[in-house]
Order: C-alpha cells, then sequence, then structure tokens
C-alpha cells in the first residue's frame, strides 16, 4: 500500500506539470534591434512598411525607425526604466493625437494596428483616443 500512494502522487503532479504547461501562452520576446522588431512586425501582418526609415531619433531608445509609407514608430530599449519614461512621454501627447502602442519587454510598437499584430507579438496594449 505504501508504493501506491507515491505512486498516486508522482501521477498527480504529473498531470498537474502537463496541464500547467498545456495552458501557459508565450509571453512577449526581447529583440536584439529595431530591425529584428520590425521583422516580427511585419510578420505579425503590421504596415504597411515599403520604406523603413532607421533614424534613432526616439529619445531614450537604442534604436528607433518609422516606416514612413505607415504610421508604425517602432523602438528597442536597453532597460525597462528606458522603456517606461518613453511610454510616459508618449502620454503627454495622447490628447491631442491618441495613444496606440504595444509595449513589450524592450520595446515600444507606435502604430495603429497594434491591436491586429497583439496576437502575434504578444506585449501590453495602452491605448487612448484623443479627445476633441
Amino acid at each position: 500500500m505504501r508504493v501506491a500512494v507515491p505512486a498516486l502522487a508522482l501521477t498527480l503532479s504529473a498531470v498537474a506539470m502537463l496541464a500547467g504547461c498545456a495552458s501557459s501562452e508565450p509571453g512577449p520576446v526581447e529583440y536584439g534591434s529595431v530591425e529584428d522588431l520590425l521583422d516580427a512586425y511585419l510578420a505579425a501582418g503590421g504596415g504597411p512598411c515599403n520604406d523603413w526609415q532607421q533614424t534613432n531619433l526616439v529619445t531614450l531608445s537604442a534604436e528607433s525607425g518609422n516606416c514612413a509609407d505607415g504610421d508604425a514608430v517602432l523602438m528597442t530599449f536597453t532597460s525597462e526604466e528606458n522603456r517606461d519614461a518613453a511610454v510616459e512621454g508618449l502620454h503627454e501627447y495622447a490628447d491631442m493625437l491618441g495613444l496606440h502602442l504595444l509595449v513589450g519587454p524592450n520595446w515600444i510598437v507606435n502604430a495603429s494596428d497594434v491591436r491586429d499584430v497583439r496576437g502575434s507579438l504578444a506585449g501590453t496594449l495602452v491605448m487612448k483616443e484623443p479627445t476633441e
């Protein structure tokens, strides 16, 4: 009888682990460069972006750029603190321009189609419509 109890406990542990694995969803990933983020954004169906310009002009970002033929601005960061400060800075203009952000561990996509690409890129939506 003592053998059956540990075997049952082991079986329940294995089922619990498998159930946990089956229900866990992948989270957002970090990108090594803004070009890697751009590739993932386009693969997720974002865009248009036929005229990519890496400008590195966004304050606090490690790299940044925009799609000249669309409305997307993509940014990568070297720290969460810089990423969070950039989000706060963008909030200052939300009343005038609106806010359509998808925020990941070290990146931000600022584009009107962030809801469409969230399923592939994951991340947190930060949205606000402009006030009139």
